[in-house]
């Protein structure tokens, strides 16, 4: 059934190579060989001009039916966030996935500046590189935060939340390094006695980030919030003073764009991909070297004190306005119009030139 606002359906049938081969990504020859036949069919059926692929190009599998996918003259478009900083790169390695990716991709759907960089390394053609995703819907994460700081005395009361804190949203896991952070606020809390860390997110690591607290003597003032919805995350941007990404590895940092919706300042360690085009020092945030609990603790302890100015909301989201849905998606549109595939697009360009989204 068409929807009036967007020309497309909104049940639209959906074929994956997985439900035919049961959960796991082929690996053995025989399956593989099993699922180039089943993506094999599912083309014919569909017979699409492009397709994305999103990520995962050291499989042997996904390999295989990109190639497939180019031999049957229909694109093959490959969707990655990968940079350099995302983990250790050995030369030869990096030769080897150059030879792997030879012949299998005809372009690619990147986030930034550091996976544009990072793909090109890899032998992508600049020219055939489009910015396509890692954006969030700032309206949602601006609307909630607006109402939040409308009447945040009843907001910190309704979410339990202290009277001035910094907040990390992120997966309690070992990239993350949110032990670094417990360790800088320890020692920012000695003279910062109204701060509380606020942490949103759960993972296999929340029960040993629990004991640090109490061995570093902030358990009284680290809250542990779990899982948080989407519909009550903007309130804790909104309410904060101030948001920390603390990742040794981050491909982007989607937390990074939300925060920054909200009006809400991050700093983030130098490796999250996003830096480049999110982080502007003393406007919408700072970086601090990643693992460096030392400098992280400087800049935390500059921005609580002084904070960022009186205009800080309209700075963040000034800078986080480019990185819309809209324009993530004007990127895909005109990867679609370089090869061809105008009919598909040209009912969706015209939908998200009128809409904004």
């Amino acid at each position: 059934m068409k929807e009036d606002k967007y020309p497309w359906s909104r049940e639209v049938p959906l074929e994956c190579v997985q439900e035919t081969l049961g959960e796991q990504v082929p690996k053995t020859r025989a399956d593989i060989q099993r699922g180039r036949q089943a993506f094999a069919a599912i083309l014919d059926r569909y017979d699409p001009g492009v397709v994305f692929y999103g990520g995962c190009y050291d499989l042997a599998f996904m390999r295989a039916i990109a190639r497939d996918t180019v031999k049957s003259g229909r694109a093959s478009i490959l969707m990655g966030d990968s940079t350099r900083a995302d983990h250790p790169r050995r030369p030869w390695v990096e030769y080897g996935k150059r030879l792997l990716l030879r012949g299998a991709y005809d372009g690619a759907i990147c986030a930034g500046t550091r996976s544009r960089d990072y793909l090109i390394s890899l032998g992508f053609d600049d020219r055939k590189m489009w910015n396509g995703f890692d954006a969030v819907d700032s309206d949602h994460f601006a609307a909630g935060a607006t109402e939040a700081r409308s009447n945040p005395s009843t907001h910190r009361e309704r979410l339990g939340l202290p009277p001035e804190y910094a907040l990390c949203v992120a997966r309690h896991s070992p990239e993350k390094d949110i032990d670094s952070l417990l360790q800088a606020c320890s020692r920012v809390f000695r003279d910062r006695t109204s701060c509380s860390l606020v942490l949103c997110g759960t993972g296999p690591l929340t029960e040993n980030l629990r004991l640090s607290a109490e061995r570093l003597g902030i358990a009284d003032r680290v809250r542990f919030v779990g899982w948080t919805s989407y519909n009550e995350l903007p309130f804790y941007y909104g309410l904060a003073s101030v948001t920390v990404l603390p990742s040794i590895s981050e491909p982007w940092g989607l937390v990074v764009n939300e925060s920054l919706a909200c009006g809400t300042p991050v700093i983030a360690s130098d490796v999250c991909g996003c830096v480049p085009e999110l982080i502007r020092r003393g406007i919408s945030g700072y970086t601090f070297p990643a693992g460096d609990s030392a400098e992280l603790e400087s800049v935390l302890r500059g921005v609580l004190h002084f904070g960022l100015g009186e205009n800080v909301i309209s700075q963040c989201q000034a800078i986080v306005k480019p990185w819309s849905l809209r324009n993530r998606t004007l990127g895909i549109v005109d990867c679609m119009r370089e090869f061809g595939a105008l009919g598909v697009i040209e009912g969706l360009s015209d939908c998200i030139a009128r809409n904004s989204f």
